[in-house]
């Protein structure tokens, strides 16, 4: 009975899931940012979506640390809490137990999964920018001006550490800034292995 309820538990939230990503997608969409849907009246569907999601989705949004310059990363939170809760679920309904030690090896592993995703963008852009300043590409269009308002706020931080506030080449930057990057991808992916296996065998 008990691992009946833990299934039942976890499917409803991988159904949630599932509503919380169609209801991001369309207002992709729809031309819109995800918290406009409702006002903008994209159907009875999306409508329907956003009353059933936009409560949860709100409480990350409301997290100024999830914003991140012009975006705003708190769906990704969002869901990542959602995975593991239905981790948390699926394990007890096959082993009709939960540790506190598990629980934050899956939120940990989950934080990593996300993190990893944003690094690995950032190194194609970098890698991208890299191409177009090589090939001198025409830096002034809009498309690159929006490549580089993206990389700037992770690139100059990085330049700075690495080179102590000492001015470089662009060039030398983006070659910097990504070979940071990989063996931050790397070398974090190793690293959070280790500690998630640590963290797993807390007993309590």
């Amino acid at each position: 009975m008990f691992s009946s309820i833990m299934t039942v538990c976890g499917t409803l939230i991988s159904i949630y899931t599932f509503i919380i990503i169609a209801r991001i997608i369309i207002s992709w969409f729809a031309g819109g940012g995800y918290g406009h849907g409702y006002r903008r009246g994209y159907g009875r569907v999306f409508r329907l979506f956003t009353v059933l999601t936009d409560p949860y989705l709100n409480f990350f949004r409301r997290c100024t640390f999830f914003h991140f310059g012009p975006f705003d990363f708190s769906p990704v939170f969002a869901l990542i809490i959602l995975s593991v809760a239905g981790n948390v679920f699926q394990s007890l309904a096959d082993f009709q137990q939960i540790t506190c030690g598990l629980v934050l090896a899956l939120l940990v592993v989950r934080l990593w999964a996300a993190a990893a995703f944003f690094i690995g963008l950032y190194i194609f852009l970098t890698l991208l920018r890299l191409v177009g300043v090589l090939v001198r590409l025409n830096s002034a269009s809009p498309f690159w001006r929006y490549i580089d308002m993206v990389l700037n706020p992770v690139l100059l931080p990085l330049t700075r550490l690495i080179f102590r506030g000492r001015r470089v080449s662009y060039i030398t930057a983006l070659v910097s800034g990504a070979l940071s990057l990989l063996a931050l991808r790397f070398g974090g992916a190793a690293l959070i292995e280790r500690l998630a296996l640590l963290i797993q065998r807390i007993p309590f």
